[in-house]
């Protein structure tokens, strides 16, 4: 199991320490869960439950001084799902930004725009699907 991310983060000498989330950054992320995007929206009934070989994926999940659309602590995995805001130069380098200081920490980010979910939630499926070991059968949550 992975030592993943979130309420608790591993500090450079092996120890746990709570990591901080200030309060304004939470009730951001819980306004954002009660208000998806349709794409987000869309995505999330294929990634809740542990639907996606027992993974359990969060969303709207608060990552340092980020908010996450999708998060798998335990392989330390960010999904993004850009929609038209992205397509200015201003927010492409803020995302470049952004992917570069969260990869920075050791999570992996997976982008994807509004339009490859609507159109072929499948394809995007199988691309988070690449990115998740297989798991045990037996080990696999119900």
């Amino acid at each position: 199991m992975g030592e993943g991310i979130g309420e608790r983060e591993q500090s450079e000498d092996g120890s746990r320490r709570a990591q901080w989330v200030p309060e304004r950054l939470k009730a951001l992320a819980r306004r954002m869960r009660q208000e998806p995007t349709w794409a987000e929206e869309l995505l999330w009934h294929k990634l809740r439950r542990n639907q996606l070989r027992g993974y359990k994926f969060n969303r709207q999940h608060p990552l340092g001084r980020y908010i996450a659309d999708f998060c798998c602590a335990e392989l330390r995995l960010v999904i993004e799902i850009d929609g038209e805001v992205h397509d200015t130069e201003r927010q492409r380098e803020y995302d470049s930004i952004r992917t570069q200081e969260l990869e920075g920490r050791r999570l992996t980010v997976l982008r994807f725009r509004n339009e490859e979910v609507a159109e072929d939630i499948n394809q995007v499926l199988r691309a988070i699907l690449l990115r998740l070991p297989a798991r045990d059968a037996a080990a696999q949550p119900d």
